[in-house]
Order: C-alpha cells, then structure tokens, then sequence
C-alpha cells in the first residue's frame, strides 16, 4: 500500500488564456446594472442562508423539548407528520 499522496492540477499555458474569450459589458452602465443583480443575489443568498441557520436552531430546540418530555406532540400532529412523505421513517411513529 502506497503512502504517496497524489494530488492533479492542470496546466494552463499562455496560448490557452489567449484563446479565450471573454464577454465584457459594453458600457458603464451595463455593468452596473451587472453588479447590481449580483448584489441582489448575494442579498437573497445570505437571507436564505439566515432562514435556514434559524431553522436549525429551531429544530433542535424542538428536539431538545420532545426527547426530554417538556414537549409533547398531539395525536393529530404525529398523524400529520406519519402520513408526510418527507417524514416518513421505518417502523412507523
């Protein structure tokens, strides 16, 4: 058994990246509208990012609740989430 590590990296030559071609907005004003989307995006990205960080959190503490007996779920509620096809789990609820 070998303990080398072997590790890839593909060589770019000059030649290459000048056969590449790069699309470059035509005015000022273009790329600012550019930046602009871009800067939206990151926005909707960290929100949702932010939702789901507080989801977690969420869950957990819910889990904390239920698993120690200060929470408990109504009948109807455990139907709800048995019948769920997301929540579906072996054996049963």
């Amino acid at each position: 058994m070998s303990s080398e590590v072997e590790t890839a990296r593909a060589n770019v030559s000059l030649g290459d990246v000048r056969r590449l071609l790069i699309a470059i907005p035509q005015d000022e004003g273009e790329q600012k509208a550019i930046a602009d989307h871009l800067d939206a995006l990151r926005e909707l990205i960290r929100a949702k990012e932010a939702k789901i960080t507080a989801l977690q959190r969420l869950k957990k503490s819910l889990m904390q609740h239920i698993l120690t007996g200060r929470m408990r779920l109504s009948p109807e509620l455990i139907a709800e989430l048995s019948g769920s096809s997301d929540l579906k789990m072996s054996g049963g609820v």
